[in-house]
C-alpha cells in the first residue's frame, strides 16, 4: 500500500534459486477499486492477486485485515485454462454459487464476480417478466396506434361512401374538407374537383334544356308566324292594287290623293316587312354568295325599325357608297345584325337612346359597327359574352345563346367579331368580313379548274 492510497502488486522474480518477492508497480487507487467492487447490489465483487490476497471488495473491512479469497484454487484452475474469462458454478457453505473470474492480464490480478444460483435465476425470472410486461405494453400501444390509423384511413372513405349515394341521387352541391395532404387527401380533392365538374355540366343540361324548349317555342312562333304573314301578304296586295287604281282616277293635289298616296306608301312598307319576315323565317341551307351587306343592314331595320321606335329608341344606319360584296349568307347576317339590334335595344331597359349601324370598307374589309350608348358592359362580362348559355337577363327572357350562335356565324364567315364596352358609356360590336366575293369567285374558280 502506498502512500496516495494505490495498491502495489508484488511478483515473483526469478533471479536466483530463492524466490524473490519484489515490487511491479501500482495498480490504482483503492478508493476507486472500492467503488468497482461495490457497483452491484446482486453480485459480489471481489478484486484479488495471484495468491488470494484480496485488493478490493465490497466490504472494506475484508480488504483492510487483507482475508484471502476462499476461491483461490477455483482461480488457479480460471487461471490453468488460460482463458480471459471463465464461469464456474460451485458450491459455497452449502449455497449453490456461479462465479465468474476474469483476468486483467497484469500481475495475476483477477476480477471475482459471484452470486448466489438462485438469486441469478430469480432474477431471470424478473427479468424475464420485466420483458414480458414490455412486450404486452408494446403489444397494446401497437393495437392502439393501428386502431387509430385505421380508423383514420377508413373514415375518409366512409365519408366518400356516403356522398358518392348522394351524388348518384342528383346532390351535386357535396364537398370534403381535406385535411391532409396523403393519398386519401388527393382522392378527397379529385373528389371535389369531380364534384365541381358534374355540378357545371348538370347546370349546361339544364340551360340546354331550357333552350331547347325555348328554341321549339321559337320554331312554333316562327312557323305560325310565317303562316300569318303569307295570309296577311295576300290582303296587303289587294289594298296596294287598290290604291294604286285609286290614284289613277283621282285628282292630285287633293287631300284624298295625299291620303291614297299614304296608304300605297304604308302599304308597300308593311309587305316589305313582311317578305324580310318570311325571308328570315325560311329554313334554308346556308349557301355562301356575292351579298350585299348594305341591303342586308336595310332589311334588318326593316324588321327591327318599328319596335324601336316604340320603345323611344332610334336607329340610324350610316351606309358607305360603293361598298363590295362579301362572300356570304344574306339570311345568316342578317340574324347576326338583329341579334346585336335586339340586345342594344333591351340594354335601354326602357330608357331612350340610340342605336347606330354604320358600314365601311377599310384594308380590303368589310367592317360593319353597331353601337349603341346604353348602360355598357363590366370586364367580367365583356370576357364571358360569346359563352353559350351565359346571360345577363332575367330567368325566362334569354337564352345566353344569340351571341354565342352570332360568333359562330361570323367565324363561318372567315371573319372576326369583338366588342368594346365601358360601363355607363355604351357598347359597340364590330364585325369585319374580309372574305370579299372576287375572292370567293376566284377560290371556286381555282377549285373547279383543279377537279
Amino acid at each position: 500500500m502506498f502512500h496516495d492510497g494505490s495498491i502495489g502488486l508484488s511478483v515473483t522474480c526469478i533471479d536466483n534459486p530463492a524466490p524473490v518477492r519484489c515490487v511491479a508497480g501500482r495498480v490504482d487507487r483503492l478508493d476507486d477499486l472500492l467503488d468497482l467492487a461495490g457497483r452491484s447490489s446482486i453480485f459480489d465483487i471481489s478484486i484479488v492477486d495471484a495468491s488470494g490476497l484480496l485488493l478490493a471488495h465490497a466490504d472494506p473491512g475484508r480488504v483492510t485485515g487483507r482475508a484471502l479469497s476462499p476461491r483461490v484454487d477455483l482461480m488457479a484452475r480460471a487461471m490453468d485454462e488460460r482463458s480471459a474469462s471463465v464461469t464456474l458454478e460451485y458450491d459455497v457453505e452449502g449455497t449453490q454459487t456461479l462465479g465468474g473470474f476474469a483476468g486483467t492480464g497484469f500481475a495475476g490480478v483477477t476480477a471475482v464476480a459471484e452470486i448466489p444460483r438462485s438469486a441469478a435465476f430469480l432474477a431471470s425470472r424478473q427479468f424475464l417478466k420485466s420483458l414480458f410486461l414490455a412486450a404486452i405494453l408494446l403489444l397494446l400501444f401497437a393495437t392502439f396506434i393501428s386502431l387509430l390509423g385505421s380508423r383514420r384511413l377508413t373514415r375518409p372513405i366512409e365519408t366518400l361512401s356516403g356522398l358518392t349515394s348522394r351524388i348518384a341521387e342528383g346532390n351535386f352541391d357535396t364537398r370534403i374538407n381535406v385535411r391532409s395532404n396523403d393519398e386519401i387527401g388527393s382522392l378527397a380533392e379529385s373528389f371535389n374537383r369531380m364534384t365541381l365538374g358534374l355540378r357545371e355540366r348538370d347546370e349546361a343540361l339544364r340551360q340546354a334544356n331550357a333552350a331547347l324548349i325555348q328554341s321549339e317555342k321559337l320554331a312554333a312562333f316562327g312557323q305560325l308566324g310565317a303562316g300569318i304573314a303569307h295570309e296577311v301578304k295576300n290582303p296587303l296586295a289587294g289594298i296596294l292594287g287598290c290604291a294604286q287604281l285609286s290614284l289613277r282616277k283621282v285628282e292630285p293635289e287633293t287631300p284624298i290623293h295625299g291620303n291614297l298616296l299614304l296608304i300605297e306608301k304604308e302599304t308597300k312598307r308593311c309587305k316589305t316587312i313582311i317578305e324580310n319576315l318570311l325571308k328570315f323565317a325560311r329554313q334554308e341551307k346556308a349557301v355562301m354568295k356575292a351579298t350585299d351587306v348594305n341591303q342586308v343592314v336595310q332589311d334588318a331595320v326593316a324588321i327591327v325599325s318599328h319596335q324601336m321606335e316604340i320603345s323611344q329608341v332610334k336607329l340610324e344606319a350610316r351606309l358607305a357608297e360603293g361598298l363590295p360584296e362579301v362572300h356570304g349568307n344574306a339570311n345568316q347576317l342578317q340574324q347576326v345584325l338583329m341579334n346585336l339590334l335586339m340586345n342594344a335595344q333591351q340594354a335601354m331597359e326602357g330608357r331612350s337612346g340610340n342605336i347606330t349601324i354604320a358600314t365601311r370598307h377599310e384594308g380590303g374589309k368589310v367592317i360593319l359597327n353597331v353601337a349603341d350608348n346604353g348602360p355598357g358592359m363590366t370586364p367580367e362580362i365583356r370576357a364571358r359574352i360569346f359563352e353559350p348559355f351565359f346571360t345577363t337577363k332575367p330567368g325566362g327572357k334569354g337564352t345566353g345563346l344569340g351571341l354565342s350562335v352570332s360568333f359562330g356565324i361570323i367565324r363561318d364567315h372567315e371573319g372576326e367579331i369583338r366588342v368594346d364596352s365601358t360601363p355607363g358609356a355604351g357598347t359597340t360590336f364590330t364585325i369585319e368580313l374580309s372574305r370579299l366575293a372576287a375572292q370567293g369567285a376566284e377560290n371556286q374558280a381555282a377549285v373547279q379548274a383543279a377537279q
